[in-house]
């Protein structure tokens, strides 16, 4: 039971809109969820309150893409967390749900290659932009230049789910969540 929660900052620096990734399991407290995987909340602490439905601020990136909380379709299912019944192992700036900002931006955060729900799942974590530049304006030939960020997350192991009591708050585990 290692309770930890993982926070990926937009753009790896931190700021005010961010995401939360957790593995949530169907055992204790969560033996009722519909279904277990990774959970990614998109979150927004300048949004004062949840009223607003395209832009809360906080808000469960549904894996299937469904957006039936929103929509009042559901209360959940078990096509929510990664994997899911959508078998979606990628959240990336392309993929559906997308980890682009509320402003449509690309916030350089990806998850890809997410394991299949367990107490232990694993995942490739990135938060990193790719930056294109002119390589000689006579030619104007392009190259893919990546912009590296501090503390880079490259493989995320996450343990149990919240066990026999999910706290009020989420855990942040201050030495591996991904601040400058």
């Amino acid at each position: 039971d290692n309770h930890t929660v993982y926070r990926l900052w937009k753009d790896g620096a931190p700021g005010q809109e961010y995401f939360l990734v957790e593995n949530r399991q169907r055992t204790g407290y969560d033996a009722n969820l519909p279904g277990g995987g990774l959970l990614v909340w998109h979150i927004d602490d300048a949004i004062a309150n949840n009223t607003n439905e395209a832009h809360y601020r906080v808000a469960l990136e549904q894996a299937d893409g469904a957006r039936q909380l929103e929509n009042n379709t559901n209360r959940g299912d078990s096509g929510d967390p990664y994997p899911g019944s959508s078998d979606n192992r990628a959240f990336t700036n392309t993929s559906t749900p997308n980890s682009k900002s509320y402003g449509g931006v690309s916030t350089c955060v990806s998850i890809t290659a997410i394991s299949d729900p367990g107490p232990v799942m694993s995942a490739q974590v990135q938060v990193r932009c790719a930056v294109t530049r002119p390589k000689a304006l006579k030619d104007r030939q392009k190259e893919t230049l990546e912009k590296p960020r501090d503390k880079r997350i490259e493989k995320l192991q996450i343990d149990k789910g919240w066990g026999e009591k999910r706290p009020e708050k989420p855990q942040i585990d201050k030495a591996v969540a991904y601040d400058k």
